[in-house]
């Protein structure tokens, strides 16, 4: 799927601006995050640890 965003937005330059980010997050309790631009972060606040901000991993500058 995310080969398939990357595409559109390399081929639509209309949708230059836009972003488009995933938050994923397993019954376990496993946490993760992609987007297509870089900027995309999301904050993580846990029992053990103190809030956290994370960037995302992206897929353009």
């Amino acid at each position: 799927m995310t080969k398939r965003i990357y595409d559109l937005y390399k081929n639509t330059p209309e949708l230059e601006h836009l972003q488009v980010g995933f938050i994923a997050l397993s019954k376990s309790g496993e946490i993760g995050a992609f987007c297509v631009r870089k900027g995309f972060n999301y904050a993580l606040q846990s029992k053990n640890q103190q809030n956290t901000l994370i960037d995302a991993t992206y897929m353009m500058e």
